[in-house]
């Protein structure tokens, strides 16, 4: 169907599903997170470099840091 499992040392499941033109889905389950990044179909998005760069750095780091109140 599509979904994949990145490589961890440690116990957290995460999942992602890629699509046409850059386009996929993130799942973090020990967050409860899922992120979704559409783009138009061009070179630089099917090389997926500058969306992988936010969700893995500015996106993920945010999401970390958020406590519900």
């Amino acid at each position: 169907w599509g979904w994949g499992m990145t490589p961890s040392q440690q116990d957290a499941r995460t999942f992602f599903a890629s699509g046409f033109g850059g386009q996929f889905i993130w799942m973090h389950v020990p967050l409860g997170l899922v992120i979704a990044i559409t783009s138009e179909v061009s070179r630089q998005s099917n090389a997926r470099g500058q969306a992988l760069a936010l969700l893995r750095n500015e996106l993920f780091a945010a999401a970390s840091a958020w406590r519900p109140t």
